[in-house]
């Protein structure tokens, strides 16, 4: 069997996402991370994404959200005085 690739995350030598030394590179913000400071996927596994990283991608997602719902609010919001006869 061949040895594993060196790694970006770490310059070591390893299969997977985490290093030797138990930490995993945030694949987002790129700064390496132990595994309790990484956030849960829905069926409950760590995902290779720092917490700040997820809570920020939280937000950008309930903004775009809004954004798409006022947009589509304000396109069927329609005044009766607005229609000419």
């Amino acid at each position: 069997m061949s040895e594993p690739p060196v790694r970006l995350c770490c310059g070591k030598r390893h299969y997977g996402a985490q290093c030797p030394d138990g930490k995993v590179m945030c694949c987002l913000c790129f700064a390496r991370f132990p595994l309790e400071k990484l956030a849960d996927a829905d069926d409950g596994r760590k995902q290779d994404v720092c917490l700040a990283c997820a809570e920020r991608e939280q937000e950008m997602l309930k903004k775009k959200a809004r954004d798409a719902g006022a947009e589509s609010g304000q396109q069927n919001n329609w005044n009766k005085n607005d229609i000419k006869e």
